[in-house]
């Protein structure tokens, strides 16, 4: 039960699907730079609980050089409970792909998602600043998660079982 104090007011805002969908879908516009038939439905669960976790956000450099998995040695991820992060925001990650779907931003077709050109309305450029900072880090996400080999070693480098 979300209780009305602040912190659970400014969780609600950061966790709608419509901000989260955003999210997400840079991410996977990113991803879709490596392998044009989209992202793995899986893979997609990774991206919030990275992002929006407030150390790992800080962790994330938003630039074009260095592997994933250097980033992940070098930042101790494992440490962190990846894997509840994932589970605690599941639902989450469901609501926002449903939204992206309801509004054709996105398209799933044999497990993979992609993308669909999508405007967004007028009124959310007063939102772009704030968003900017969180489409640089779905960005990068997006990027590392193209470049990565393969998704058992995706899973295995980031201590998840599937």
């Amino acid at each position: 039960m979300i209780t009305k104090t602040k912190h659970s007011r400014e969780w609600r805002i950061l966790l709608n699907p419509a901000f989260c969908g955003e999210i997400i879908r840079n991410a996977i516009k990113e991803y879709e730079k490596h392998d044009e038939k989209g992202l793995s439905f899986t893979l997609v669960f990774f991206i919030l609980p990275l992002i929006l976790h407030p150390d790992t956000y800080n962790k994330i450099q938003n630039r074009r050089q260095g592997q994933f998995f250097g980033w992940l040695d070098k930042q101790f991820l494992f440490n962190i409970d990846l894997d509840e992060r994932i589970k605690l925001l599941k639902k989450v990650t469901l609501e926002s792909i449903s939204f992206l779907a309801f509004f054709n931003a996105i398209k799933i077709t044999n497990g993979k998602i992609q993308t669909v050109d999508f405007d967004l309305y007028d009124d959310s450029q007063k939102y772009k600043p704030y968003m900017q900072k969180y489409q640089d880090k779905a960005i990068q996400v997006g990027r590392w998660l193209g470049q990565s080999p393969s998704l058992s070693t995706l899973y295995f480098m980031l201590g998840v079982r599937p």
